[in-house]
């Protein structure tokens, strides 16, 4: 029986060889007995004749789909203890689940972030672990499988494993984050006493061409939308640090930070996180 399911989002602008690249190295390093649920709002047609039998699994979505509604779709259709989404782009190597899957035997774990190896350019890869939101509202990469004191966990869509059943208890990933869904269910997860931890053995690799970097006016946008949306976890000290970068790199960081900044006060209105964290809540209290 199954205790994994590899979501892979396959979106209409998502690269045909892209997609295909990702999940032959999938088929090719993945136990046999684990679930490949594909996503498919590409109308991608399956010319390889990949079946079910084969443990992969197409499901079809509306072409307008967006990636973390995907990804949502993936989560409701799947039946396993465990999921991993990978954007098309990524690559795994041998056993590259193993050591993930090892951590979930600890029945506190609930996430588990890989060691992510970007290609920038030929013979040079950058290492890290997604990204860590500081105390002051600044999204920095996280270089080693420790996140700092103070700040929150920002796992990335480049192979994070969850249990499943948490992430259906906090309502899904929320599709107005964007690319920042799955940092905003870490920090539901740990808030209701889940644990994260992180594993260097578990490696994706993916090249820097083929997925970019977020735009200046994106990565200010998603940080203080977190931010925002996390307030509650922060000390007063850390809201005065924020409050105080914020008018620094306003008052120097020039005219194209001052627009992003502009922007992103505008799409940052996500509400706070209560409404869920206390039904989550109380949903473990009854189960216990």
């Amino acid at each position: 029986m199954s205790s994994l399911t590899i979501i892979i989002p396959l979106l209409k602008e998502t690269e045909t060889e892209l997609f295909e690249a990702t999940l032959v190295s999938i088929l090719e390093n993945r136990p046999e007995e684990d679930d490949i649920l594909v996503v498919n709002a590409a109308g991608y047609e399956n010319c390889y004749d990949l079946t079910q039998e084969e443990g992969v699994i197409f499901c079809g979505a509306d072409p307008e789909t967006k990636l973390i509604d995907a990804v949502n779709i993936g989560v409701r259709h799947s039946d396993t203890p465990y999921i991993c989404p990978i954007l098309c782009g990524c690559a795994v190597g041998e056993n590259w689940a193993d050591s993930a899957l090892l951590h979930f035997e600890d029945a506190a774990t609930s996430v588990v972030i890989p060691k992510l190896l970007k290609t920038v350019s030929p013979g040079r890869e950058l290492a890290s672990f997604g990204h860590a939101l500081t105390s002051d509202g600044v999204l920095v990469p996280l270089r080693s499988g420790k996140l700092p004191a103070g700040s929150l966990p920002v796992p990335g869509m480049g192979g994070t494993f969850f249990r499943r059943r948490p992430v259906l208890d906090l309502g899904l990933f929320q599709p107005e984050l964007g690319d920042f869904a799955l940092a905003d269910m870490a920090f539901l997860i740990k808030q209701t006493g889940g644990q994260i931890d992180y594993e260097p053995d578990t490696v994706l690799s993916y090249d820097a061409a083929a997925l970019p970097a977020l735009s200046l006016s994106a990565r200010l946008t998603a940080q203080e939308t977190l931010y925002t949306r996390w307030s509650e976890v922060w000390t007063g000290a850390a809201s005065g640090a924020h409050r105080f970068r914020l008018f620094k790199e306003k008052l120097f960081g020039g005219g194209s930070v001052r627009r992003a900044y502009a922007k992103a006060k505008e799409k940052r209105g996500v509400p706070a996180p209560n409404r869920l964290l206390a039904a989550a809540r109380q949903a473990g209290t009854q189960k216990s």
